[in-house]
Formats: structure tokens, C-alpha cells, sequence
């Protein structure tokens, strides 16, 4: 977690951010909440206008609301009705407001319930009448939200900001929009209420039938619990109409349905719960029939009334001898019927009767969707009550099985499932996977049984398509998928991708398994939501634990470079070698190949540790004429080569054919040299499976090659010396203090060694910079002295006066063991490059200077690092993207441009400095560092 503060800063910040617009936006529901309560304590237009107006300036600290009604018949003229402003601004009631442009510019979308949001009207493009309108009104920003009346534009909610330009938010939009659609219904429940009023004077049996409808319908408006509003509602009208049955019935979304609520006269049977679903084929052939346009229907006689067969077929199970209907809309949308039936005999409906059940049945639709605002409010609340929960018990934990194992619990908790998954993809398996994690209700089955394929991978997942099914049964879908969900017992699911890294990881997976389900669209941005925090989660495990293996690394290779050095025996180290490689990177098989360069790369394996249950590969003769064409040139210049899958890479079937003969699927080779020249291989084999080979793999298998090449340099020594021990014997004082010089470069080198990997010192520490210098280049000695093919590199220093610095220490040996990496590539590169040329001419090579450069000092508190060389530099085309992680660099590129990347990110992350690189082509390249003596406590 130290390794990577600044990763942890951002996530932690993003999460803030997330949790504060949550609880912005559940304060903004409680204020909803608090707005429909007090709307709903008052049926008096202008109580409910004052308290909405006063709520919503308060709640979004504007200057100005005000509710606005149209006088559409006189050309868009209107009035304010009702205001609330700020102290410093002029009231806007009872002016009058005619605006013509507003029909031309507006009215059409204020129709159709579209919102205006203008940030600045002077910047806005309105009309030069409607903004001058609305300079009148010293308004700079507004927010109107139209109040529309069945279909029919009624005014407006008006937001105002006065003093300056505002950008107004989607929550606070949204918010805007559902005061709105509770005050449209406030309206039309207030009209509907003085309509009932008002009819009410013209009922034959007076003011008494008056008080008990209103009665009626008050107690409609002040119940909160549907089901009791539908018995109180059936009883009140079935006693004032003197009926045999009163009934609710709720259409299905095929047009059958149910009768959910009655009441009865004494010797009548019941219908709820009794009567099976009702299939009226006229309703369903005209999906609601009459009742969609709002129309009533009566018959005062069934067997008079002209009524199809099917029809008195039906009432007649119902004992129905008369009825009266009227519908009952939820919003814009039919849900049911109010039925008065008459049993005993026919009956005339008076109109007045007709029109009771048109009026309850409409402030029914009313309470309704009150009831499904409010619920859907309460829904929202307790959802993102829930969801902050969750995401805050994600953050409390680094570990990915406990963030799993959490997020399953909760998140199944939240939508109340039957289970919740977590399925990972094998993307070396063209997407086979597996289930790691769930919470499952009790009585379903558990997924941890086999590995599962998703056939609708390629059409869905991928592009990061939420995939949601409301009943699997009634989905086409793929024979092999619909199996699989089948086995799982799922009838509705959501499924969500999770993405790590830009790369589909796996899914979240909601199983509905007791039931079909419709998902609601808030449950489905929750649960996005926690599947966006996962990817997060993903992303910074992935990031801790390359640290970790970064420190592991040079751990690992300094005990095994000790093993190698405990024998200057050439077969105990190979032995030694491969046992430490193959349990270290834990692959199946790791070997010595040596070349017979005699027979044209004929060679055998002489060395090797194999996993159990894998042939041996000893003294197998191996002839690739392949070998020459593609890899000797490559290896011969020190090349590391990985291959995740040979069945993924254009590799010809003879060299195919060999690594079969050895079981291989994925390995990473690197050149053994000795005295400049392709002495064999050390070979690191994955033979069950494909294998993604990391970076820090790759390098130390390059570093163990190198410290082999080291061992034959010893072994070499170690034979002339013992061919020759009379001339030692000679010159013993002389051998000595060379074998002395030796073990104390080599003690040097161990020294350099612990220095430059020091895995325990993940805290910040003050270093000294020329040591940290020195001991990298010390490391990389092997590579910048002189040999019999090699001219050597010359370091040239000049170091000035620095202090010493914070810093991370294994992390900046890790930037400069990049840089040197690249510095001596170029120049290597550079050097073979002319020789070759001369060797084409048939001519001697002139001598080539390879010159590595190192400037050191310090200016304004910033320690400054020069480090040039003249090599072949970058070409201009690569130049840009030489820190890009993303480049897919050239194969010999791989090994070192690879760790700049992560140089950079150390030095301008980690260390608060800047990492620069310029380079000019066969000219050489300067990489220049600069960070602070001092590191700040935020770093």
C-alpha cells in the first residue's frame, strides 16, 4: 500500500466524490419527502404553492421560485402566482407576462414535458423578446420545468439565478422535475376536488350525498396504504349507491387480470382471490378497449344490452345482472376498472352515478401514483442508503477476496436477490471461466460446481453492455446458455461487465431465481456503480501486487546469485541454476541447452529440474535448421525471448514440432554467451497451459543468463590457471592480490547488489544519489567492460556537490538500472551495427567510441541527473510514446524500453520530480531527472 500513495489519494478522492454526490442526492430526496408531506397536508392551490416554492429556493440556494400559469387562449399571456425571493431582488407577482415568441420557441417542447436549462441567457441563443422578458425579471439563469394538466400545459416551475450565471446539475434538474410532477398532481387533485364540489350541489339527494363523497375521497387522499384506501373505497361507494358488488380490478400487461379488491352485499360470493384470471378477449384483442380513451360503460340490463355471448358468459360467473364501469388511470397508463354491480335484478344508472364512479375512479389513479412516487422515492432512498454502505465497506479493505466476499453480501442485501456472483473469465480459454465468489439465498443451488462458457460473449459483454433479462424463458437465446442458466435455477438476471484496465475481467451476476423480475432502472446504476468501484479495486491490487513482486524479484535474484556463487564448479551451478529457477518462477520445467555449433545448432539439454509427471528432456538431440534463420542473430546480441502461447505466435511448424517434443505451451529463452560467442540457452518451460509472462519474469531470467555469463568468464579463469599452475606458482604473490582484487570486486558487486534491491525499504529514506549511481553501473560492469568483440563503454562522470536525498531507495535504483539497460542497448546496437557494415565492405572496422555521460547537481533545492550516451538514439516516430505502457514496442525492444514507463511513473509520482528524454537519431540520447532534496508529507 506504501509503494503507491498517490494511486490511493486518487481512489480514495474518487470515492469521496462519489459518497458526497450520494449524499447530495439522498438530502435532495429527504427534501422531496418533505416537500409531498406538507404538499399533501393542504388541498388550497396557493398553501401547496408557497410551501413548494419557499422548499425548492431553499434546498438549491437560488434567488428566486415561482410558480407561473398560462392563459393560452389569449396568446401565452400569463401571471405569477406564487413566489419566493431572495432580499436584494424585485417580486414578480401579479405581473403580467406576454411573450409571442414563447409559442414560436417553446411551447412544443414545454408539450411534450421537456425542461429548459440556460446557464446564461445572454449566451444562451433565445429570442431578443424572451430575453428581454427575462432581464425584466433581473434573471441571469433560469431552470423551468412546464406543469402540464391532462395533456394540457397549465404554467411552469420557475427557478431563478439572479446574481450570476449558473450551471445547473442534473440532480438538481432531476429534483426540479419531480417537485414538478407532484405539483401537477397537487393540481389536477385540487381541480378534480372542486369539480367533485361543484357537481356535487347538482346531486338530487343534496348536500348529504355531497359530504359522504367528499368523505370518500378525502379518505382516498389521506391514506398512504393502497390496500386500505381499496377496501374503504369499495365499502363507502357500495353502501352510497346502494349496489350488490362493488370491485377493483388491475389489468395484467397482457390485458388479462384480477380483481384485487370488492365488497359484497350479504349472499354474494366472493371474487378475490377466488375468481381465476380474467381473459376478456375483447379487452385484450383491443388492449383495453374503451377504457383507453376514458370512457365508461354501463348496462342496466346484461340481456338488453346488446352484450356479446362471451360477455354475459362472463358477468354471469360474476352473479352480475347490471353494471357500471369507469377507468382507472395511473399516470397516463390504464391500470384497472372500478366495477358497481347489481345481482339481484336489473337496475337503471343515473348519470350522476356514472359520473361517482368516473370521479373515484380517477382520484383512485390519483392515490396510485402517489403511492408509486412515493414508494419509488422511498426505494430510492433506502437504495442509496444502502449503496454508500456498501462502497464504504469496499474501501475499508486492500484485499480482494474480502472486497468480494463483501460486495456479494451486500449487494444481494441491497436488491434484494437470490443471488449474487462474481464470475471471472479465462481470457486464455477463448472466455471459458468460473464463479469465485457468491451469497445465495437458501433452497438454490450453489455455482461453485463447474467452470461455465458464455456463449453471448462476443454480442454483448465486451463493449460493456449491461445484459438484463426479465424472464429467461421468454428470451431467445443461445440452447447452450439458456442450459446453463437453467442448471443455475435463474429466471431473471442482470448481469454487469467488470473491466480491469480497459480489458473485460468478468461480470457481476444478479440471479432472480424464485420468480421473473423487472430490473428498475436505479437498481441497475447501483449496481454499475459498484461494479465501477470494483474495476477500481482491480486496477489498484494489480498495482500493489507488481510492487510486491518487484521487491520479491530482486530478493529472489540476489539468494540465487548467491547459490551460484557458492561452487566455481560449471555443473554444480547449472544444477543449482535450474532447481532455484523452475521453484522461483514455479514453472514446469526450467534447463541448460548447449549448442554444438559444429553440427549447425545441433545441441541437447544437459541440465535440467522438472515438475513431476513431465518427460525428461536430458540427452535428447535437437537439430532446428529454423534456428539460425529466426533466433541466432537475436541471441547472439543478448536477447531475452518470451512466448505466452506457441500456437498463438506465426512460428514454423518445424520449430512448432520441437517444442511439442518437449510439452511445451509457453517459455521464456534467454542467451547464454561465452567469449562473445552463442554458447546455449536457458530455457524456462509452462507445459500444461498458456502463460502471460510478467515483465519482472522476464527480467530476472535475463539477469540469471547474465550472471551464467559471469560463471563461464570464472570458469574460463578457473581452467587456465590450473593449466598453467607452475607459471602460477611462479607468480603466486602476483595471483593472489588479482584473486584478491577479484573477490573484492565481487564483494562489491554482492555489496552493489544488496544496495541496489534493499526489498525491505519501502519507506522514505535519505540516500545519497553517486552511491545509488555507482552501484547500478557496478551491477551492470558485466556489460560495460571490454571483451575480445566488444571495444567497452567508458563512463566519463562528473558529479557535482549534492546533499542527500529523500527518496525511495529500490524504487530510484530501479529508474537508473532502466536508463543504464537502454543506455548500453543503444550503444551495443550502435557498435554491431558498424561492424557489420565494415565486415559487408570487406574492411577493418575503425575503432568506435561508446561514451556513456553522467552530470550530476543541485539548484533551487532539486538535485539535477544527466545521463547521455551516443548511441543510435530513437527514432523520431517512437520518440513520443517511449514512456507510453501501451506501445506494443519491437521484440528486441521489449526487455528495456518496457521499464521507462515505470521509471517515470516512480520519478513524477513517487518522488514528486520530472523524468525528461530527448534524443536525436544516430546522434545519442539524454535522459534527464530532477526531483526535490526534500519530498512533501503528502508524497
Amino acid at each position: 500500500m506504501q509503494a503507491y500513495p498517490n494511486n490511493s489519494t486518487k481512489v480514495e478522492k474518487k470515492l469521496n466524490f462519489s459518497i458526497a454526490q450520494l449524499k447530495e442526492q439522498l438530502e435532495q430526496q429527504k427534501a422531496l419527502a418533505r416537500v409531498i408531506q406538507r404538499i399533501r397536508k393542504s388541498l388550497d392551490l396557493d398553501t401547496i404553492f408557497q410551501t413548494t416554492v419557499k422548499e425548492v429556493r431553499n434546498l438549491l440556494d437560488c434567488d428566486r421560485t415561482a410558480v407561473f400559469r398560462f392563459y393560452p387562449q389569449n396568446n401565452w399571456e400569463g401571471e405569477f402566482l406564487s413566489e419566493s425571493v431572495a432580499s436584494g431582488w424585485d417580486s414578480v407577482v401579479e405581473a403580467k407576462v406576454q411573450d409571442h415568441c414563447f409559442g414560436e420557441q417553446f411551447a412544443a417542447q414545454y408539450f411534450q414535458g421537456r425542461c429548459q436549462a440556460v446557464a446564461d441567457i445572454y449566451s444562451a441563443g433565445l429570442s431578443k423578446c424572451h430575453a428581454e422578458i427575462l432581464a425584466k425579471f433581473q434573471v441571469r439563469a433560469n431552470l423551468v420545468v412546464p406543469l402540464l394538466r391532462e395533456n394540457e400545459l397549465w404554467g411552469l416551475l420557475c427557478v431563478h439565478q439572479c446574481s450570476d450565471a449558473r450551471e445547473w446539475k442534473k440532480s438538481e434538474i432531476e429534483f426540479v422535475k419531480l417537485i414538478a410532477e407532484h405539483l401537477t398532481v397537487a393540481i389536477q387533485q385540487a381541480e378534480h376536488l372542486n369539480k367533485v364540489k361543484s357537481q356535487g350541489t347538482k346531486l338530487v339527494q343534496g348536500a348529504q350525498r355531497d359530504e359522504v363523497i367528499a368523505q370518500i375521497i378525502e379518505k382516498i387522499r389521506l391514506s398512504l396504504d393502497i390496500d386500505s384506501i381499496f377496501k374503504t373505497t369499495t365499502q363507502d361507494i357500495r353502501e352510497l349507491l346502494q349496489a350488490d358488488r362493488v370491485a377493483i380490478f388491475k389489468f395484467n400487461p397482457d390485458w388479462s387480470g384480477d380483481f384485487v379488491a370488492e365488497s359484497f352485499a350479504k349472499g354474494s360470493s366472493p371474487l378475490v382471490g377466488v375468481q381465476p384470471t380474467v381473459n376478456d378477449t375483447y379487452l385484450q384483442k383491443t388492449q383495453g378497449g374503451r377504457y383507453v380513451r376514458n370512457q365508461t360503460f354501463s348496462a342496466d340490463d346484461i340481456y338488453q344490452a346488446g352484450l356479446t355471448d362471451c360477455h354475459v358468459t362472463l358477468l354471469e360467473q360474476f352473479g352480475a345482472r347490471a353494471f357500471s364501469t369507469a377507468p382507472i388511470f395511473q399516470g397516463d397508463k390504464l391500470w384497472g376498472i372500478i366495477a358497481a354491480y347489481q345481482n339481484t335484478s336489473s337496475r337503471l344508472w343515473l348519470q350522476y352515478e356514472i359520473d361517482l364512479l368516473a370521479q373515484v375512479g380517477t382520484q383512485i389513479g390519483v392515490a396510485l401514483r402517489h403511492h408509486e412516487l412515493l414508494t419509488r422515492t422511498r426505494h430510492q432512498v433506502e437504495q442509496q442508503k444502502a449503496l454508500t454502505n456498501a462502497l464504504v465497506r469496499i474501501r475499508k479493505s486492500l484485499d480482494l477476496d474480502t472486497i468480494f466476499q463483501v460486495t456479494v453480501a451486500e449487494v444481494r442485501q441491497m436488491v434484494k436477490a437470490d443471488r449474487v456472483a462474481i464470475f471471472r473469465f479465462d481470457p486464455q480459454k477463448d472466455y471459458q471461466g468460473k464463479f469465485i465468489y457468491e451469497n445465495v439465498a437458501e433452497d438454490f443451488n450453489s455455482v461453485f460446481t463447474e467452470k461455465y462458457y458464455n456463449y453471448c460473449f462476443e454480442e454483448s459483454h465486451h463493449t460493456g453492455k449491461i445484459e438484463s433479462f426479465v424472464d429467461i424463458r421468454k428470451v431467445k437465446l443461445n440452447e447452450r446458455y439458456a442450459q446453463i442458466l437453467g442448471k443455475l435455477q435463474v429466471r431473471a438476471s442482470l448481469l454487469v461487465p467488470l473491466f480491469k484496465q480497459g480489458k473485460l475481467w468478468g461480470l457481476l451476476c444478479i440471479h432472480q431465481c424464485s420468480n421473473t423480475r423487472n430490473w428498475e432502472l436505479e437498481e441497475v446504476e447501483s449496481v454499475k456503480q459498484i461494479a465501477d468501484n470494483l474495476a477500481v479495486a482491480l486496477q489498484h491490487n494489480e498495482l500493489l501486487v507488481e510492487a510486491q513482486n518487484q521487491a520479491q524479484q530482486q530478493k529472489d535474484l540476489t539468494s540465487a546469485i548467491v547459490q551460484i556463487r557458492q561452487s566455481l564448479d560449471l555443473d554444480s551451478i547449472f544444477k543449482t541454476t535450474v532447481k532455484e529457477v523452475r521453484q522461483l518462477l514455479k514453472a514446469d520445467r526450467a534447463g541448460i541447452f548447449r549448442f554444438d555449433a559444429d553440427n549447425n545448432w545441433e545441441g541437447e539439454f544437459i541440465h535440467e529440474d522438472v515438475a513431476e509427471g513431465l518427460s525428461s528432456a536430458i540427452a535428447e538431440k535437437v537439430y532446428d535448421h529454423c534456428f539460425s534463420e529466426n533466433f541466432a542473430p537475436l541471441y547472439r546480441q543478448g536477447r531475452v525471448n518470451a512466448i505466452a502461447d506457441i500456437y498463438q505466435q506465426d512460428f514454423k511448424d518445424c520449430y512448432i514440432q520441437i517444442l511439442e517434443r518437449f510439452q511445451v505451451r509457453a517459455n521464456i529463452v534467454a542467451p547464454l554467451l561465452r567469449e562473445g560467442e552463442l554458447w546455449g540457452l536457458l530455457c524456462i518451460h509452462e507445459c500444461n497451459e498458456p502463460r502471460e509472462w510478467e515483465f519482472f519474469e522476464i527480467e530476472f531470467v535475463g539477469q540469471i543468463a547474465d550472471q551464467l555469463t559471469v560463471a563461464f568468464k570464472h570458469d574460463a579463469y578457473l581452467k587456465k590457471v590450473q593449466s598453467n599452475l607452475d607459471f602460477i606458482n611462479d607468480n603466486l604473490p602476483k595471483t593472489l592480490d588479482s584473486m584478491e582484487s577479484e573477490v573484492d570486486r565481487i564483494s562489491q558487486i554482492m555489496m552493489s547488489l544488496r544496495n541496489f534491491c534493499r526489498p525491505n525499504e519501502a519507506e522514505l529514506t535519505s540516500l545519497n544519489i553517486h552511491q545509488s549511481l555507482d552501484n547500478t553501473l557496478l551491477t551492470l560492469e558485466h556489460r560495460l567492460n571490454k571483451t575480445d568483440d566488444f571495444p567497452g563503454i567508458k563512463v566519463i562522470k562528473k558529479y557535482g556537490q549534492l546533499p542527500l536525498v529523500e527518496g525511495y531507495s529500490s524504487q530510484l535504483n530501479q529508474v537508473f538500472m532502466s536508463i543504464f539497460s537502454n543506455n548500453v542497448d543503444s550503444l551495443d546496437k550502435k557498435f554491431r551495427a558498424i561492424q557489420q557494415k565494415y565486415q559487408n565492405l570487406s574492411t577493418d572496422c575503425p575503432q568506435i567510441p561508446l561514451y556513456i555521460w553522467i552530470k550530476t547537481q543541485e539548484k533551487d533545492e532539486k538535485i539535477r541527473i544527466d545521463i547521455t550516451d551516443n548511441g543510435l538514439g530513437i527514432a523520431e516516430s517512437l520518440r513520443e510514446y517511449v514512456f507510453d505502457s501501451s506501445l506494443n514496442m519491437e521484440p528486441e525492444n521489449q526487455n528495456t524500453e518496457k521499464g521507462l514507463p515505470i521509471s517515470r511513473q516512480i520519478i513524477n509520482e513517487k518522488h514528486n520530480g520530472k523524468m525528461i528524454c530527448s534524443s536525436k537519431p544516430r546522434q545519442g540520447t539524454e535522459f534527464v531527472i530532477e526531483i526535490p532534496v526534500k519530498q512533501t508529507i503528502s508524497s
